[in-house]
């Protein structure tokens, strides 16, 4: 979805995010001077999580629940129910307060209880955004590392070189960083870097012989390539 697209969703949803702050501030009122107070915060529980669940789904541009819509919703209506216990159990006037119709006892348990939820939900809530990211850097390093060092490495090239020839390997799996070498002097590579490497065999070689080129990549994996090196004909 473009950022111009976007602009509406975003205006409507600011619109609805601020009724539904206006009638959780309604309802916390009324219930302090007019209604029962347990009836208030379940209201404010009822609008936070529904709202929430409804103005995180709508941004999302999904019909279906499955990015984490459920998991805002059910912190805001948590949060919000906590505040709104707390607004009407230390705030009272001439009419009914939570402290009247609660045992105080009773009352501070709960808070206590539930400020060790909050907690917990607020620990949960940060932490697992936390993980996920984590995961997701380290799903990002094993892709990046992954491309370069994919199978391993592998070599393509002649099987045979004759002396004075040259003839030219490609590495599969590397880059501009891989480093050449080779086990025998009578092969000379040129360059020693890069994806591909031209060898050359001495032209002095009388006798056949095998050599071992080795490409190296700069993460440490490594690939071989054996080349048969035979003399000149004649």
């Amino acid at each position: 979805m473009s950022t111009k697209d976007h602009e509406p969703q975003k205006g409507v949803a600011t619109i609805l995010m601020f009724v539904f702050i206006v009638l959780s501030f309604v309802l916390v009122s009324l219930g302090v001077t007019v209604f029962h107070p347990l009836v208030a915060i379940f209201g404010v529980g009822t609008i936070s999580f529904s709202g929430t669940l409804y103005l995180a789904n709508y941004l999302s541009g999904s019909n279906d629940l499955d990015k984490g819509e459920i998991r805002k919703a059910l912190a805001t209506a948590i949060t919000m129910v906590y505040f709104s216990l707390l607004s009407v159990s230390l705030f009272s006037n001439e009419n009914v307060t939570l402290a009247e119709v609660v045992d105080k006892e009773l009352l501070q348990t709960v808070i206590d209880k539930y400020t060790n939820l909050m907690l917990g939900v607020i620990g949960f809530y940060f932490g697992s955004r936390g993980a996920t990211e984590f995961v997701k850097v380290l799903k990002s390093g094993d892709s990046e590392e992954s491309k370069g060092t994919q199978t391993a490495l592998s070599i393509e090239g002649p099987a045979e070189i004759i002396a004075g020839q040259e003839i030219e390997l490609k590495i599969t799996g590397g880059n501009a960083n891989t480093t050449w070498s080779v086990d025998k002097e009578i092969i000379s590579l040129n360059p020693t870097k890069g994806e591909k490497v031209i060898a050359t065999a001495n032209d002095q070689i009388t006798a056949e012989d095998n050599v071992t080129i080795t490409a190296t990549h700069e993460k440490g994996k490594s690939a071989t390539h054996s080349l048969k090196v035979s003399p000149g004909v004649g």
